[in-house]
């Protein structure tokens, strides 16, 4: 008899946050939007593994890459609203 073990559906998103600088970036990205620049220097992530983690994170709609209004050339990344939730929960674990 075969049988279909599912998968908890929390495992995708702890193999995301398991990854290195992941919850870095989420918790400087909370409240504020930020440049690539501006990320690299505060989280201190190299800009290869920073550019990784970006594109691992707009692939799963955590965050999004804003437009400058000022300069189609500047880019800025902030949090969608799954990213905020995830925040909040992950602030709420953080008072346990």
């Amino acid at each position: 008899m075969n049988k279909t073990v599912e998968i908890c559906p929390a495992k995708k998103l702890l193999e995301i946050f398991g990854q290195p600088h992941v919850l870095d970036i989420i918790h400087t990205l909370a409240g504020e939007v930020w440049g690539f620049n501006q990320l690299q220097q505060v989280t201190g992530v190299n800009s290869r593994t920073l550019t990784l983690r970006l594109q691992l994170l707009q692939t799963e709609h955590i965050i999004k890459k804003v437009v400058c209004p000022d300069d189609a050339r500047c880019r800025y990344y902030q949090l969608t609203s799954k990213g905020k939730k995830i925040d909040r929960i992950l602030k709420q674990l953080d008072s346990v």
